[in-house]
């Protein structure tokens, strides 16, 4: 047996051995390849899934600041109106009050001298009314301007038709009236009227008292609060 073993048999057999094992680290390395490969797309996704998460969470963190800062500057805006409100409401207030005190001064005066009370020296010694007031005036029981504080001698302008005045003449409102902004018939400017009754000792309508106020001057507050960029 041995006689017929080729003399070339070892060699033969040492190269079968030397492919079997470059065939399996050839296969080993395909296989690690493959291993990397998909390692690679895993840690990839991974990747991706977390950056995702990041920004999502990144959007969500930023939306709930933004939120959070949007409620603030509301509820701080509104303040702002609830305190400029009551500003207004205070200044306006103030005004009214003035006029109402200045009415019960003029009144007895008025039922006493009748058109002869100057109204224009009167206002003179009174300046406080001469940033808030454009004019004031006495108008008698027939509607017909009487006097008034822009003129010594005023026409007898027929101011029945207005609201102020018939309110008073008709003797369907007591007390204070505040008109509706108009142009004044006399003076010619935007102004809100204020009126009051004056009755005799007997209850007959004397006449009607006109406070003539100045728009502005009602709404000069929000020249010197700072209402910021938000207001």
């Amino acid at each position: 047996y041995i006689d017929r073993v080729s003399p070339g048999w070892p060699a033969r057999s040492e190269g079968l051995h030397k492919s079997d094992r470059n065939t399996a680290r050839r296969s080993l390395q395909a296989h690690n390849r493959r291993f990397i490969r998909r390692s690679g797309q895993k840690l990839k996704r991974a990747v991706a899934v977390l950056a995702s998460v990041i920004v999502l969470g990144t959007i969500l963190l930023l939306g709930s600041v933004a939120t959070e800062q949007r409620e603030a500057s509301e509820e701080r805006a509104w303040n702002d109106v609830d305190n400029l409100a009551g500003a207004f409401q205070e200044q306006v207030g103030r005004v009214v009050d003035s006029v109402r005190g200045a009415i019960a001064l003029l009144k007895p005066q008025l039922l006493a001298e009748g058109a002869a009370f100057n109204l224009v020296d009167w206002t003179r010694h009174v300046p406080e009314f001469a940033t808030s007031t454009v004019q004031i005036a006495y108008v008698g029981p027939d509607g017909k301007l009487l006097a008034t504080s822009l003129s010594r001698n005023p026409q007898p302008v027929d101011l029945s038709d207005r609201e102020h005045i018939r309110v008073q003449l008709t003797g369907e409102h007591k007390g204070l009236f505040i008109g509706k902004p108009v142009i004044g018939r006399v003076s010619g400017q935007p102004t809100i009227q204020v009126t009051d009754r004056i009755v005799n000792a007997d209850g007959k309508l004397a006449g009607v008292i006109v406070f003539s106020l100045s728009p502005e001057f009602l709404t000069t507050l929000h020249q010197v609060v700072n209402l910021r960029k938000t207001g």
